[in-house]
């Protein structure tokens, strides 16, 4: 691996042991993309973004599957601060605007449709 790509992963939050975990493991490129795509120090499990966001962990969860995330094991840290912002602003735009369970619905129905419109690109 050169110092170019540790310096990369680095700067965008990413701890060495991850690093060379991700390069042992072979996904060492997928970590690079994501960094990319989504800078930040993984630093909050769902427990825990969901008490920085002040919304119910539960809720926190069902919004993560209704992305089209799989479940994270407990205790995996996998949000950054972003996320937190992030998940705050979409529950509050649900609780005042359109109720969960829509927000929920409408989340599903976008990540679905998404996730064909990448499918019919990759192909």
């Amino acid at each position: 691996m050169t110092t170019n790509v540790r310096k990369f992963l680095k700067k965008r939050g990413t701890s060495p042991e991850e690093v060379e975990r991700a390069a042992e493991e072979g996904w060492l490129p997928l970590l690079v993309i994501d960094r990319m795509l989504a800078p930040g120090q993984r630093k909050y499990d769902m427990a825990e973004v969901a008490e920085r966001a002040n919304i119910d962990p539960d809720a926190g969860r069902q919004l993560w599957r209704a992305l089209g995330f799989p479940d994270l094991p407990e205790g995996v840290k996998a949000f950054t601060d972003d996320d937190v912002d992030a998940l705050r602003l979409a529950m509050n735009r649900a609780a005042t605007q359109m109720g969960l369970e829509t927000f929920m619905e409408m989340t599903r129905v976008t990540s679905a449709s998404l996730n064909r419109v990448a499918t019919a690109e990759s192909d």
